[in-house]
């Protein structure tokens, strides 16, 4: 069934857009605010987060209002609000706050409640059974204006085509699609997460054509018919190829001049088998890299091909480039970002911070310059003339294609083996970072700088508390950090279950997939609402029928802990599907050989999330 997830208010002809998860439109106009905005309590807007089912927030001449999913869920916030924020209140109490003097005739309006429900206005509503309370906020509800100006209010529902656009792998932004529906053409382009503008059906039947450009022609790569109901239709572009120049053929170590590459190691992958992709030794990779221990290459783990990873600072290698005032909610992590340096490189330049956690606002802190420069590897993009043909919703984008240069001989230019992004889950380096980052520190530590209900638009100003748990928002952070959509409610753990425009439910866990499972007690295993729990999937327990996974909100940290693969559901982002179906999870590992390869020991949880 489908459901509301966003609204969004016009205030210059009163109208408001209620946008489905299958990408269905309900514009309803004209009426009250408490009707069109499905809030029958007129209920403002809190000051920090939101209410259950709110999807919006809409401003008036009268102010900004809460917007909700539905006149149920309004109706149901609105008496948890009457028993959470008024229960100790006296009916008249309750109204002069709820309804002030100087935006109401509260006296006027405490009159009407008594004479509609024969509540006296001394009566606590704290004293009020649940028919008593139903029939105040029928009262209430009516006060408001809720079924006010019944000949103004106007409700369509418009059904859309969602288009999203991908290599398989991940979402493609500032794609160029021309869209022909009823012989009107229209230029539309991708935003950052590889989706167009919805398209509304303006008659069901009618043929909507996807096109693009491939070597100066304007070609059609795909075609869909408008239904009765939305739709998504996924246009992939599997056909873009790079050429670049990495290193020789023949082993040659690189030199300062060379590209450098950055590899993400893949689930499966050993030195060796990087080594013989790039035509280069294993020595020459544990080199480039420094790395303790060449067998203990780790997924998601990023390897630096063709260049020293890392330059030795106490070479003096590095001058200080500046200096810079710490300011509020800075961290060394943000510092580093906004610089384009090393964790490692700023704290060798700054002896005096000894906890990286803890920099103080108003210190002054050395910003080195390390002369290094890595630079992603060239790639050229030439257009080419081959075609393929495309049919039903999923289709391919002819699109830009070089021809791949070879080497002579095993000599010279080299030879570009592989795509410049490695395609296997692209969020888990992300996931690696912040374990790395936050390693051993509780949410009490975690949340005055890394707030992911805010990082990922929740406006909950702590990760601090039962009610505030934060697994959901850690995962959305980190696929938001690699361009990927989030769900559409980034707080709720469930919330990639019911997000079926977003997030595809695969059969199996495979690494990088989001392992989902609801924590309610008595709730059935597929449950799609409710309270959960979210994490990423990194490998196989050694213990049959259990994986390991890595998450937030566990033991109100970040952790790696193993779980039993019957218990969850697994998801992956709709833009990745298509190699995810490729994927087959085979590497067994145990939670102390995880934090082994991350470099870290093994914290002891109780696996507790909220």
């Amino acid at each position: 069934m489908s459901k509301f997830i966003k609204a969004i208010h016009d205030k210059s002809n009163l109208t408001v857009q209620y946008v489905s998860d299958n990408g269905s439109i309900l514009l309803r106009s004209g009426g009250t605010i408490a009707w069109r905005f499905n809030n029958p309590g007129n209920m403002r807007p809190k000051s920090n987060g939101k209410y259950h089912g709110q999807i919006g927030i809409g401003d008036t001449k009268s102010g900004k209002f809460v917007i909700f999913e539905s006149y149920s869920t309004g109706r149901a916030e609105k008496k948890a609000l009457l028993r959470r924020k008024y229960n100790q209140y006296s009916l008249k109490d309750a109204i002069y706050i709820y309804a002030p003097p100087n935006e109401n005739n509260t006296e006027e309006y405490i009159n009407f409640l008594v004479r509609e429900t024969s509540i006296q206005r001394a009566t606590l509503i704290s004293n009020l059974d649940e028919s008593q309370l139903e029939k105040l906020m029928d009262a209430m509800q009516e006060k408001e204006g809720f079924n006010g100006q019944l000949n103004t209010q106007k409700e369509k529902l418009v059904n859309t085509t969602v288009v999203n656009v991908t290599d398989g792998t991940q979402p493609l932004s500032k794609q160029k699609i021309t869209v022909t529906i009823g012989g009107e053409r229209k230029e539309l382009k991708t935003n950052s997460l590889g989706n167009l503008p919805l398209i509304p059906h303006i008659i069901v039947g009618e043929k909507i054509i996807f096109s693009t450009f491939v070597n100066g022609v304007d070609q059609v790569i795909g075609e869909v018919i408008t239904s009765l109901e939305s739709q998504a239709v996924t246009l992939i572009n599997r056909s873009i190829r790079y050429t670049t120049k990495l290193i020789s053929q023949n082993g040659i170590s690189a030199t300062s001049d060379n590209k450098v590459f950055k590899y993400t190691v893949a689930s499966g992958d050993n030195l060796t088998k990087i080594a013989k992709r790039f035509r280069v030794t294993t020595h020459e990779i544990e080199t480039w890299n420094r790395l303790k221990n060449p067998n203990q290459v780790f997924p998601g783990q990023i390897l630096t091909i063709g260049d020293y990873a890392h330059q030795d600072l106490s070479n003096n290698s590095y001058s200080i480039l500046k200096t810079y005032k710490v300011r509020q909610n800075d961290s060394v992590y943000k510092i580093c970002k906004t610089f384009k340096i090393s964790e490692n490189d700023f704290l060798k330049a700054n002896p005096q911070i000894k906890d990286k956690i803890l920099i103080r606002i108003g210190e002054n802190v050395n910003i080195p310059n390390t002369n290094q420069t890595f630079n992603v590897a060239e790639s050229s993009n030439q257009s080419s003339t081959s075609n393929t043909h495309l049919a039903s919703k999923d289709t391919e984008i002819l699109s830009q294609v070089v021809d791949i240069k070879r080497s002579k001989n095993g000599k010279g230019e080299a030879l570009a083996i592989l795509p410049l992004n490695n395609k296997e889950a692209p969020w888990m380096p992300i996931v690696l970072r912040e374990i790395k980052q936050w390693y051993g520190k509780k949410e009490s530590t975690i949340t005055k700088i890394d707030n992911y209900h805010q990082l990922t638009g929740n406006k909950l100003n702590t990760m601090v508390g039962s009610k505030q748990a934060w697994c959901a928002s850690f995962a959305n952070y980190c696929l938001q950090e690699a361009k990927f959509a989030k769900s559409y409610q980034p707080a709720s753990a469930l919330s990639f279950r019911r997000d079926n425009k977003n997030f595809v439910k695969i059969p199996a866990p495979i690494f990088g997939a989001l392992a989902t499972i609801p924590t309610s007690k008595g709730a059935s295993a597929d449950a799609t609402n409710g309270v959960g729990h979210v994490a990423f999937v990194y490998s196989l327990d050694k213990e049959n029928g259990r994986f390991i996974m890595i998450g937030g909100n566990q033991d109100d940290q970040i952790t790696i802990v193993d779980k039993n693969i019957a218990s969850f559901r697994f998801y992956v982002p709709k833009a990745y599907y298509e190699f995810a179906k490729t994927q087959k999870l085979e590497k067994k590992m145990s939670v102390d050989e995880v934090y082994n390869l991350l470099g870290l020991k093994t914290v002891k949880t109780g696996n507790g999330t909220r």
